[in-house]
């Protein structure tokens, strides 16, 4: 059974209701890129400026700093991801279950679902590999498809609470029952993901300073609205019966 065109327009509607209501879900996203920023400089600060102070101008004395900041970036980089995508669902979540989402929905979710959250991200990286390098002689439909059937993954795992595979399984059947709605989901999130970037280049043309802090406000609600239109839709569909 698949979802009819009023079904998804009403996902759509609520799920901006819900933001509206729960405007502070872009609050961690902001939180996390102020520190992420900061802590990536004080990485690359940390261990180039050890290295101007007591390297000895070689290549390889360069090389073990260079590495240990890239290391140290990555796994910073991965640990605010998951520490974005559990609070982010988790409180979409919240919000779509109570009504009005809290940071401890974001909380919970982090501590009990981090390790299959970051199984999870670690596959899909894995398989967006190879759907990325199958862009040419597929025409780009691997992308498509990547990006389609894997949507629901993340609320699977988060809020379906299922280990990291079987969240990509079941993100999988669920895409593949409701192609169309899911195309509208996806088409729907880029959109207005495109649309956000244009305004956020508009108003930095006028003021680089109020542009930036525009920019970052409306990719954390762009985050939070995709969260919820996904949510959304993920809770419907486990919900609808299969044939």
């Amino acid at each position: 059974m698949t979802q009819s065109a009023r079904d998804l327009e009403s996902t759509f509607g609520r799920a901006l209701q819900l933001l509206v209501r729960n405007w502070f879900i872009i609050i961690p996203g902001l939180v996390l890129a102020v520190i992420g920023a900061a802590l990536s400089y004080a990485i690359v600060a940390l261990f180039v400026g050890s290295y101007a102070v007591s390297g000895d101008g070689s290549a390889d004395a360069a090389a073990i700093p260079s590495l240990i900041s890239a290391i140290l970036t990555l796994v910073m980089g991965i640990l605010i991801a998951i520490l974005q995508l559990a609070f982010v669902t988790g409180m979409a979540g919240g919000s779509w279950e109570h009504g009005k989402a809290s940071f401890r929905d974001g909380w919970a979710a982090f501590s009990h679902r981090s390790l299959q959250t970051f199984i999870a991200l670690l596959v899909l990286f894995i398989v967006g590999f190879c759907a990325t390098a199958l862009i040419v002689p597929t025409f780009y439909l691997s992308l498509v498809a990547y990006v389609i059937f894997f949507v629901y993954t993340m609320a699977s795992v988060i809020i379906g609470r299922n280990e990291a595979i079987a969240g990509l399984v079941e993100s999988c059947r669920m895409a593949l029952a409701n192609f169309l709605p899911t195309l509208s989901v996806v088409a729907l999130i880029f959109a207005i993901s495109w649309l956000g970037a244009r305004i956020g280049d508009l108003i930095g043309q006028a003021n680089p300073l109020l542009g930036s802090i525009a920019a970052a406000v409306l990719q954390q609600a762009i985050v939070a609205y995709a969260a919820l239109v996904i949510v959304g839709e993920y809770l419907k569909l486990r919900a609808t019966p299969r044939p």
